[in-house]
């Protein structure tokens, strides 16, 4: 079987699941493509697990990337072992690089602390209540005025993950500067988001602004559940 034409179906196919998923599917195949044409590989019947092996090796990329690469071959010659083409999926057998974790969820030092919060700008409060109450930076992002309790110095906030409401003090460092506004108003603005998607979209804007704080000085890749990392580490 002409392999050419075969990705070309394939390419149809995946575009009936999501537009996602055939915008990755076009990504693969147009490298894949190109790799076959180097090597002078024509038909599907010629590729074996040494072929993947050589592809594998021919990715100048990421290691998590080229897993990503070989799973949406490993779909696709799924299909073509379903349709007779292939005896055997040889991407079932291909030696993939080892993906080495980072520790990007890092506890933060104090040379760290103090280089963002002195750097912080217009993202100091919502720093700060990251690092003094332990919350993951979506629930903070949603606070509202109405989730403090001035009276009782606490928050009483919904915690996504647990998808449960959890009260917990408010250190006074974080007292003195909440003023009382409006129940429904959300305590920062510039990240309040109903969706998860845009919730996504705006943490990425404080996050990247600690990582360059970090990089100018030197530091260590972290991230905004880093503070989470410290507070349950040192503070609790």
């Amino acid at each position: 079987s002409d392999l050419s034409a075969y990705l070309d179906e394939y390419l149809s196919v995946r575009s009936r699941v999501s537009e996602n998923t055939h915008n990755t599917a076009r990504a693969v195949t147009a490298r894949f493509k190109c790799f076959l044409t180097t090597v002078g590989i024509r038909s599907i019947s010629e590729l074996n697990i040494k072929v993947l092996d050589d592809y594998i090796d021919y990715l100048d990329l990421a290691p998590n990337t080229v897993h990503n690469h070989l799973k949406e071959l490993k779909i696709m010659l799924r299909r073509a072992v379903a349709d007779g083409l292939l005896e055997s999926n040889p991407a079932e057998h291909v030696t993939l690089p080892k993906i080495i974790k980072k520790d990007l969820h890092r506890m933060l030092e104090p040379i760290d602390l103090k280089i963002i919060f002195e750097g912080a700008n217009s993202y100091k409060l919502y720093f700060e209540f990251l690092y003094y109450t332990g919350l993951r930076a979506g629930d903070v992002a949603r606070l509202t005025y109405g989730d403090i309790d001035f009276n009782r110095n606490s928050i009483t906030c919904l915690i996504r993950k647990a998808k449960r409401f959890h009260e917990l003090p408010l250190a006074k460092e974080l007292l003195v500067q909440v003023k009382q506004g409006k129940k429904e108003d959300p305590l920062f603005p510039a990240l309040y988001a109903v969706t998860e998607r845009k919730l996504n979209d705006n943490l990425k804007k404080p996050r990247l602004y600690m990582q360059a704080l970090l990089q100018a000085k030197g530091r260590p890749k972290a991230t905004l559940h880093s503070f989470r990392t410290t507070f349950n580490n040192t503070l609790r």
